[in-house]
């Protein structure tokens, strides 16, 4: 059955390039002792709750992936139980189990807070912030024409906190076409984004 220091990893399978928003896949490590076939069955649980909901059973893989959007925002954790029960008689099947750490499925947005624009004739800083009530901003970006994306970095410089404090400040060089707006965008490690766009002229 699943050993000690099985490790069950709520994430993207490796290798797996594709993402699909609001799934959610969980895979883990089951070995049996005598190399019996094992099934599998995967629970979940909110934080502060007491109940198991069961997502799937007889699973043969050791792989599961749910649409989490048919679940609110908080904390979770899984279940997995592995069951020899299948290749041996009636009653004389094993079972173990192991429970995951807590994860956030998050559906919401991060928020822009204190937005402020300071124009000068030559320039223009742009200071905010950005929070999320479950997960990390993971990602910042600005974009002075349409499409245009660049990376925007926290006063820390490194993005991996629910609140992330940015100052954006853009030199007007010779040549350069005035502002009109600038479009900011953030994600959450959720892969949830928010945009706003800012008028600068």
């Amino acid at each position: 059955h699943m050993p000690p220091g099985a490790k069950m990893s709520p994430g993207a399978v490796p290798g797996q390039e594709a993402f699909k928003w609001g799934m959610q896949t969980v895979t883990w490590n089951a070995v049996d002792p005598d190399e019996d076939d094992l099934v599998f069955s995967v629970y979940v649980q909110r934080r502060n709750e007491s109940t198991w909901h069961r997502l799937a059973e007889n699973l043969d893989r050791p792989i599961y992936a749910w649409d989490t959007t048919t679940m609110p925002d908080g904390w979770y954790r899984v279940k997995i139980t592995a069951s020899d029960r299948t290749v041996n008689p009636t009653g004389q099947g094993l079972d173990d189990e192991r429970i995951s750490r807590y994860f956030p499925i998050d559906h919401t947005p991060p928020v822009f807070d204190n937005i402020n624009v300071r124009k000068t004739p030559n320039a223009v800083e742009i200071t905010f912030t950005a929070r999320d009530a479950l997960s990390p901003i993971v990602t910042a970006e600005y974009a002075e024409n349409p499409g245009e994306w660049k990376p925007l970095f926290p006063e820390d410089r490194i993005l991996d906190d629910r609140v992330e404090t940015f100052t954006l400040r853009l030199v007007r060089s010779r040549g350069r076409r005035g502002w009109n707006r600038i479009q900011i965008r953030i994600l959450d490690s959720g892969h949830n984004a928010a945009v706003r766009s800012l008028e600068i002229s």
